[in-house]
């Protein structure tokens, strides 16, 4: 609504509080609880009854937003991480119509994933963006169902907790799961080595002797006979007892600590996130949607072998990097070592005759389990039996603008590897079809080669080699593993991710004479993990567009939307959201500064979205004009905000228009000067650039057209209103055509 009201120049910094002051759901608002039922009968107040602030709960910085209701039989973790949070952000999507408004403030996102479905997480598109893009954590409860959470953070594991805190700008992850293995225990018992003479001395025993024998090799008379009999002379003789395979159990449980262990974990997480939020504040050079990367620590798994004391452990951290690229076209999912370590923990036995349980064989599988990824390529490669493998130099990741607009294209380069070389230890590339895989075996003793676990034995000397280090230590794991999909592909895909340790306990028994027995055991875990990809979390900047849709379902997110006033005559905006869509009632204007009223300078206020990117493609959003003034959508922003293209619609003055704006110089490319806009209706408003052509429809008829444009080939788009004091935009894509 035009408004003839003075006012005085303003400082470019008094204006600046005018429209940030003007900007509507940024400030909190008193929000009735809807995690308490009313009692019944009673009366719903008018305006919600204030709530005393409560404290902020120990380890966090501030509210919480939750997604879900949060039941504390159901969720507890995430009812006592809102236990003394403020109540205002204790709202769910149906209750509160503008949580993303205040996301940024809050130290956590909360989601009982099991109070959600998967349409549920969709739904929540936007406020989780605004998490991401404002390095807010997000923490799933009950995140049983991995397709689900990899729809909220773009991978996804089976766990019972899973925490991600992305860094601001939402590329990076840090992500800690909790619960999230099933392993399976096999043991071997005992195997035992008789040396050459053993058949002689066979031979010559009395009844007693072998009945003892028999006992201790768990085996018949006749068993032994025909064993001794068969065997080759002046050759040891080695019997295996029948393996043991303990049943298949669901180590989750016992791996996750207790409540209160596991509360104060999360806790320490939040408030060391939000201690080194600027730390972390990195500006990231590829464009936003096309890249993410996640560090994943998921349950250690510690375990022990007979019994006897010693714990090993696996610590299965890894990468997982998605990405859409220009060059070579495609969307790729890279896993990577981060610090995946084996240890077999102190060793129970160390001397000359008995040693254990030490590090035998280490393995590691990567496999899809559907169709869809091809493997594209993997590191450590090496010759079978080897000590010297072949590492990358890295995942590396460029980005760049071009004409068509922002790109992103990665490398790995064949030709550029390091060599690497375990002490020790042979690596083995068994990789084959959609398999990447990699075991790790102990190839060498004191200098001997180590091939069976008889060799530990010295035949000459009698007694056992000595253990190499990384046997008895740590050995972590480095590699890399490429897979690939179409540029087009928007699926999810379950990778599982499986790590297996073999120890071993070797020992030498004196127990006949004229011979050395020497007895063995091994054990092994297996901790395997799924791991869920989201293809649709990121798309190319194809022809200088991005994939983008806001419903404003959940408010106007100030971390994807900023308010600009240019507005001088009338400098109150007041853009927010309400009913699901974006509004803007404060009228802002501004006189032309050129002509009369309908001149194509007409200046008011804009919403733009700054990480956005239209090119060639297709932007739409859904208008009410509820005022008979200017209003319509700007595109191809640069950064600086002084250069761009606005369509632009008046019903007063029964005109569209479509301008450029040159650093502030405005330029008229069409006009229609007997077009009318629908008042007080929704319209759909869609701008198509195809090559050289501009084409402006409102509800599927064109009403503007240029035929060749192309100063600007792309750039970030904005909702534009001029003293409009009702105005609402809702559903705003950007497509490709």
């Amino acid at each position: 609504m035009r408004q003839f009201t003075f006012l005085a120049h303003l400082s470019p910094l008094a204006l600046t509080l005018l429209a940030v002051a003007g900007c509507g759901g940024l400030a909190p608002e008193t929000q009735a609880d809807p995690f308490i039922d009313p009692e019944p009968g009673a009366e719903e107040p008018s305006e919600p009854a204030a709530k005393p602030a409560a404290k902020p709960a120990a380890g966090t910085t501030g509210p919480v937003v939750a997604l879900t209701s949060i039941r504390r039989e159901k969720a507890p973790l995430l009812a006592e991480l809102m236990d003394g949070a403020p109540s205002r952000f204790r709202a769910d999507l149906i209750a509160d119509p503008s949580p993303a408004s205040r996301v940024a403030e809050a130290s956590a996102v909360l989601i009982d994933a099991e109070a959600a479905s998967a349409d549920d997480i969709r739904s929540y598109a936007s406020v989780l963006r605004a998490a991401r893009l404002a390095g807010v954590p997000v923490i799933l409860e009950n995140a049983r169902d991995a397709e689900k959470v990899a729809l909220a953070l773009g991978i996804g594991m089976s766990a019972q907790v899973v925490y991600a805190a992305p860094s601001p700008g939402g590329q990076r992850f840090d992500v800690r799961v909790f619960g999230d293995v099933t392993g399976e225990e096999t043991e071997e018992h005992s195997s035992v080595r008789l040396p050459a003479s053993a058949k002689a001395r066979y031979a010559r025993m009395t009844a007693d002797e072998r009945a003892e024998l028999r006992k201790k090799l768990e085996r018949s008379e006749a068993e032994l006979d025909a064993l001794f009999d068969a065997a080759p002379e002046a050759e040891p003789i080695t019997i295996d007892a029948k393996p043991r395979i303990a049943s298949r159990s669901e180590v989750a449980q016992a791996a996750l600590p207790s409540r209160g262990e596991l509360l104060a974990e999360i806790k320490g997480l939040l408030a060391d996130h939000k201690a080194h939020a600027l730390a972390q504040l990195v500006t990231e050079p590829l464009p936003e949607g096309t890249y993410r990367s996640y560090n994943v620590t998921p349950t250690s798994i510690s375990w022990e072998c007979g019994g006897d004391g010693q714990r090993s452990v696996i610590d299965r951290n890894f990468t997982v990097t998605l990405l859409a690229s220009n060059a070579p076209e495609g969307k790729y999912v890279v896993f990577a070592g981060n610090g995946t370590q084996y240890n077999p923990g102190g060793l129970k036995w160390n001397s000359g005759n008995n040693r254990g349980y030490f590090q035998e064989t280490l393995q590691h599988s990567i496999r899809p389990l559907s169709g869809g990824l091809s493997p594209y390529a993997h590191r450590p490669h090496s010759a079978n039996e080897s000590s010297t493998f072949t590492t990358s130099n890295g995942f590396s990741v460029g980005a760049g603008v071009g004409v068509e607009g922002p790109s992103t294209s990665f490398s790995f380069d064949v030709s550029e590897q390091a060599s690497q070389s375990l002490n020790d230890f042979d690596v083995i590339d068994f990789s084959s079809g959609s398999i990447f895989g990699w075991q790790y075996k102990l190839a060498s003793v004191s200098g001997h080669s180590y091939k069976k676990w008889e060799d530990l034995h010295n035949d000459t000397w009698g007694g056992l080699y000595g253990l190499p280090n990384l046997a008895k230590s740590t050995l972590t794991e480095e590699y890399e593993g490429i897979y690939a999909a179409s540029l087009q592909d928007q699926s999810l895909y379950p990778v599982e991710n499986v790590n297996l340790q073999s120890v071993r306990h070797t020992w030498v028994s004196h127990d006949y004479v004229l011979w050395e027995e020497i007895k063995t055991t091994s054990c092994g875990k297996a901790a395997a993990s799924v791991v869920t990809v989201d293809l649709s979390s990121v798309n190319v900047a194809k022809l200088g567009t991005i994939p983008f849709k806001e419903t404003f379902d959940q408010g106007v997110a100030p971390s994807v939307w900023t308010v600009i006033n240019e507005g001088i005559t009338d400098s109150s905006p007041s853009w927010r959201g309400a009913g699901g869509a974006a509004t803007e009632t404060g009228g802002a204007f501004d006189y032309p500064q050129t002509a009369a009223d309908g001149a194509v300078d007409m200046r008011g206020t804009y919403l733009v979205a700054p990480h956005t990117a239209f090119g060639q493609g297709a932007l739409s959003a859904k208008i009410y004009a509820g005022d008979p003034d200017g209003f319509g959508l700007m595109y191809a922003i640069n950064d600086a905000g002084s250069s761009y293209y606005r369509v632009m619609f008046d019903a007063s003055l029964s005109v569209a228009r479509l301008v450029r704006v040159d650093n502030g110089v405005f330029t008229e490319l069409a006009v229609n000067t007997s077009y009318v806009p629908p008042q007080n209706a929704w319209m759909t408003v869609r701008v198509e650039r195809e090559g050289t052509t501009h084409r402006i429809k409102v509800n599927d008829q064109v009403v503007l057209a240029v035929p060749s444009e192309v100063t600007y080939t792309w750039g970030s788009v904005a909702l534009f209103s001029w003293a409009m004091s009702d105005v609402r935009f809702d559903d705003v894509t950007i497509t490709t055509l």
